[in-house]
């Protein structure tokens, strides 16, 4: 992380060539919308990620180069403000009741591609809602309604590609889920076997690294 000041101290990084990114903090909200005028007409800046020297996209960058022995000092990221935009949209559902959202980030990284909740937030069903301060990039915005099972739950899940422009009627459409049955068997022949708990989550592509808030010190290939 760094100061206040900006300055920053990576210790005990293997020696190689290193891609450097600053990551300023998050700052997307789910809430109450805007009023249409003032929603269309809203223009956002914020800080968003760059790597270093000073570029928006990873495959601009210059490698850090680590030489065993040799401390790197004085490396130097310009950031600037950019232009973020914000979404809204209805949640359209046969229930009423509280759905829950939350939105996450798709990050590109080195070699693997990274998933970061930054947005949670809680509306009804059948009501509007805002997203705001997002970064130009992708993300997938999931809602669903807490407390149901079977055919009464209820859930809704999209990939949203933000530009600088504000986006307006990104409804949510929640459906049914479906249902799993199976069985599990045993290895041995024992007569009676203990209740097992059951967890399911969604499978993500090969090589998904999960990036906590910061930066990042990705290795050069």
């Amino acid at each position: 992380m760094t100061d206040q000041n900006g300055r920053f101290r990576l210790d005990r990084v293997e020696p190689g060539d290193y891609y450097l990114e600053v990551r300023p903090p998050l700052l997307a909200a789910i809430g109450e919308p805007k009023p249409v005028e003032d929603f269309r007409n809203a223009v956002q800046k914020t800080y968003t990620s760059t790597w270093h020297p000073g570029m928006e996209r990873l495959e601009l960058a210059l490698p850090v180069k680590l030489v065993e022995g040799a401390a790197v000092e004085g490396v130097q990221v310009e950031v600037t403000k950019k232009r973020t935009a914000s979404v809204r949209g209805r949640l359209l559902s046969d229930l009423t009741g509280e759905v829950r959202l939350s939105l996450t980030a798709v990050q590109n990284r080195v070699g693997s591609r990274g998933y970061m909740v930054i947005a949670r937030g809680t509306r009804n069903a059948g009501a509007e809602f805002e997203i705001d301060d997002l970064s130009p990039g992708a993300y997938h915005l999931f809602a669903e309604m807490p407390g149901l099972t079977g055919s009464e739950r209820r859930w809704a899940s999209m990939t949203l590609e933000v530009g600088e422009q504000n986006q307006d009627g990104v409804d949510l459409q929640l459906r049914e889920g479906v249902a799993i049955t199976g069985f599990q068997l045993p290895t041995s022949r024992a007569p009676r076997m203990k209740p097992s708990s059951i967890s399911v989550s969604r499978a993500k592509p090969r090589h998904m690294t999960v990036f906590p808030g910061g930066g990042s010190f990705a290795r050069a290939r």
